[in-house]
């Protein structure tokens, strides 16, 4: 039986540290969102606040420019 040996690049680090980033990139645009939510007492399941909604309050348009951040993100 023969050992299985596993060759890295050294430039391999740059794969991790961008997986780690992009990782703490979600999690910060989620936490930016969620305050955002309570702030303008969007209730869940909604995803966004009306066009409406955000003609009259301001912290709804603040809250949907973090939610379309977040999801353009995500995709």
């Amino acid at each position: 039986m023969s050992a299985l040996t596993i060759t890295v690049p050294q430039e391999y680090g740059y794969v991790l540290l961008s997986a780690t980033l992009s990782s703490l990139v979600s999690y910060w645009h989620a936490i930016q969102t969620g305050q955002y939510r309570r702030r303008a007492k969007v209730p869940y399941p909604n995803a966004y606040a009306t066009a409406q909604e955000m003609k009259e309050d301001r912290d709804k348009y603040l809250f949907n420019c973090a939610q379309r951040s977040h999801i353009t993100f995500l995709e």
